[in-house]
Order: structure tokens, then sequence, then C-alpha cells
């Protein structure tokens, strides 16, 4: 780990990581001063074979000293545990394998961390876990066992949750996974139990051309408050759909969103059918990216040719860009405390922060590589000791700048004089033009008046 600039006072911080594997903090100074953003914090030594996959952080909150755990899933199946506030390493993991791998062992090569996410404890007090997904399918939770000081973490359990996994969501309760993946529709499972719950089934045949969009999901997400409407009318239309065949599963009712490799959002309830609801067209290319507002009517979304929008859910429709992405996005991240700012990451190795209030951009940071995946974190508390060092360094800055300003005030006064004393001349030739003397350059006014 390397450490950066002086530790000050910071109003955002944020993790991003890159295709070589190196994790870079970035702090926006107290104020906030956007224009100010760098990187002050460098976690971990580049090495292409252990290039970051995906992030995720463990904190519920962003204030300053909020404890705070970081997994990072990487090439390979390697997760590592790192604290949140100086990047030191917790834990290094190697998530399960398939009993029966496909593929042989070129395919073995290929497999990565899809996604992890830790998994929100309600009471607050137990041990924290995560999930990890792997693309050939497997799911590993991790857990921790505290013993005093010391943290140690393991894979507590596994399952096989299909043939291949490229995205995943927890939902708020902890106790429903989402899946998604290449060849499969999106998947509920639950997560204690590792047991499917409820699997979707593709959009309806095209009418006119009576294609069918192959699966292939590529982010998904849960809706905030995702339990099915209880209008009269939402139950009318669960109780008509239960008599169909698509019909969905009572005991599960969830609100979810996923994206497409072929270019579409769908919206899922899983107590209205197994049939999307809704679904919207974004661009061309893959959706790569899904990121909910927290009353769950605007979702942010993000495609492979750089272009970030938000489906608004009461009329369906893409709107709002958010402009200045130049590639792939690879992650988007709406600030976990509510306030309106979206994160994004991506090919152009730029990392962005934009109001989702006024669309505008608050600030970018170049970071030299293709970056691929980002998460907020816990404010970095600064010791008093710092906290006065830093005031004593400004003060100090302050004082070495009033004395230069003091030094170069004498040396305009010095050179002043040195003017006046040099422009005697001209000085006398004002007086005699005043006393209606006829002027006489180079002369004194005793040789004026004997002239």
């Amino acid at each position: 780990m390397s450490a950066g600039k002086q530790q000050q006072p910071a109003a955002y911080r944020l993790l991003a990581a890159d295709e070589l594997g190196v994790l870079k903090v970035v702090e926006v100074p107290d104020g906030p001063k956007w224009a100010d953003a760098a990187v002050v914090q460098t976690w971990g030594q580049a090495d292409k074979e252990q290039g970051v996959t995906c992030v995720a952080c463990s904190a519920s909150s962003l204030q300053p000293g909020a404890a705070g755990l970081v997994a990072v899933g990487r090439k390979g199946r390697r997760l590592d545990v790192l604290d949140a506030a100086t990047g030191t390493q917790q834990a290094s993991l190697t998530a399960a394998a398939p009993e029966k791998p496909a593929g042989g062992a070129a395919a073995a090569s290929k497999v990565q961390l899809a996604a992890v996410a830790f998994v929100q404890q309600q009471d607050g007090g137990s041990p924290p876990q995560l999930v990890a997904a792997t693309s050939d399918g497997m799911v590993s939770v991790c857990s921790c066992s505290s013993s005093g000081d010391s943290s140690s973490w393991a894979v507590s359990r596994s399952f096989q949750a299909g043939p291949s996994i490229t995205c995943m969501a927890i939902s708020s309760s902890g106790r429903h996974l989402l899946l998604g993946g290449e060849g499969v529709q999106p998947s509920i499972w639950d997560l204690a139990a590792g047991s499917k719950l409820w699997q979707a089934k593709g959009g309806k045949p095209h009418r006119q051309t009576l294609l069918v969009d192959k699966p292939f999901t590529t982010a998904v997400a849960f809706l905030p408050g995702s339990s099915s409407s209880s209008d009269s009318g939402a139950k009318q239309a669960a109780a008509a759909a239960a008599a169909d065949e698509d019909a969905g599963d009572a005991a599960v009712k969830l609100r979810f969103v996923a994206g497409s490799a072929a270019s579409k959002v769908y919206v899922y309830d899983t107590a209205a059918g197994r049939r999307p609801q809704k679904e919207a067209v974004f661009g061309e290319t893959r959706i790569t990216a899904l990121a909910p507002e927290r009353d769950g009517m605007r979702v942010w979304a993000a495609n492979g040719t750089g272009h970030m929008q938000v489906l608004d859910m009461s009329t369906n429709k893409m709107m709002d860009a958010l402009k200045g992405a130049g590639g792939s996005v690879r992650a988007l991240a709406l600030h976990p405390g509510g306030q309106a700012l979206v994160a994004s990451a991506g090919l152009d190795r730029f990392l962005r922060v934009h109001s989702t209030a006024t669309k505008a951009g608050s600030c970018r940071v170049y970071l030299k590589q293709q970056l691929t995946a980002l998460c907020w974190l816990p404010v970095r508390q600064v010791a008093p000791a710092a906290a006065d060092a830093a005031a004593a360094a400004a003060g100090a800055a302050a004082v070495e700048e009033h004395a230069g300003d003091a030094a170069a005030a004498a040396a305009g006064e010095v050179k002043a004089h040195k003017k006046n004393k040099s422009n005697k001349k001209g000085k006398r030739e004002a007086d005699a033009a005043a006393a209606g003397e006829a002027p006489l350059p180079g002369l004194s006014k005793k040789k004026r008046q004997k002239a």
C-alpha cells in the first residue's frame, strides 16, 4: 500500500479498481472541493493476472470513522477482504469450484469472480458475511469468525447455481439472491438453503418476426422496497395471473430490474408472473450496470458504448442522459447516504461523479488504467494530531506567504525609491514648468535663472 497526499478532512471517498489489480482511493476535500479530487492512496501492486473484476463495501454508513470492509474479486477465484480505512488485507480466500468442471483446464483458467456482495445483518451484532459468484455458476458464502482481536474468514458453504453467472444482487433482508447469466433467465434463490425459489421466463415473441431474444442477463438489481404492490389493481392482476402457467410464486414477492446483452432493461414482479411486466430499449449494446434510486421510481443504467441514462418507472422511458464517458461503463454506484450523486467508471480510464438532480458532472479523475469496478467508502476520520498538524502546516504556509508579501512590498518600496531618485531630472522640469519658466532639460534651477 502506498500513501498519497497528506491526510486532510474529506467530503467524499471512493474506491476504483483497474484491470491490473490496483485499487485507488479518490478523495474529494471537504467543502466539497470537487476540482481538487485526487488519488490519496494506492492499494496493491500491478499484476494483470490478478486483475480486479468486482468490489463491494460492507459499510452501511459513510459517516467519518464508520467501520467497514471491502471485498475484492479478482481473476481466477481469488477473493480478498480489506480494511476500508487503511486497505490492510484481512483475508484472502479461494471461491469454491464445481465438482465436475466443464471445459477442462482451458475453461478453468478463464474463470473469474463475477460478483461479490456483503450480506446486511439485520441484528447488527452477527459476524459479517459475504457472497461471491464465479463465472462458472458457483456461489460461495463466506463467513467471518471473530476471536479476540483476530478474525478469520472461510467459505462456509457453496452451491451450483447455473452454467454461468454474470451478475448478482442480494435483497435488503439478506435472505434472497438474484442471479443472471449467459444462456439462462434471471432466478431468485434462498441464500441460506441454496435452493432456487423462482425462475423468470423470457419476453414474448415479436408480433411480426416471432423472434425471441436469447437469454443473456448482464446486470441485475433489486428494487428498493421490493415487495409487490398491495393496491387492489395489483391484487386483481396477481389473481388473474394465478391461473396462468406463467404465474409467479406467491411466497416470493420481489421486484427487480435486469439488463440484457440485447440492449433491453426488463422490470419483473415475481407475484405478477414470470415474464417481465415492462421493458425498455436502451442504446444498441449490452447493458453493463444498473443502479436503482432509493424510492425505486428511477433506475440508472449504463451500457457498452458509454451511455448513461435513467429509466423512469412511471413512463417506462429512458431519459436524462449523463454525458462524458468515452468508453464502456463498467460500474455505477449511487451514493449510499441518499445524496443525489452517482459515480461511474469504465474503459476510458476516468472516475466520474455526476449529480442526479442537475445531470451536471461534479468531478472526473484520470486513473491511467482501464477501470473495472468501484464503490463508495466511509469518509476517513482524521486523527486530532493529524488535524492539528495539518492546521499548523496551513498556518506556517500562511505565515510564509505573509512574509513573502512583506518582502515583496519592501522590495517594491526600494525600487520605487530608486525610481524617484533617478527621476529627479523630470521633477525639476515639472517645477520649472509650474513656475512659468522655459523648460531647459539638464539644467538646475540656479543654472536656469542664470540662463
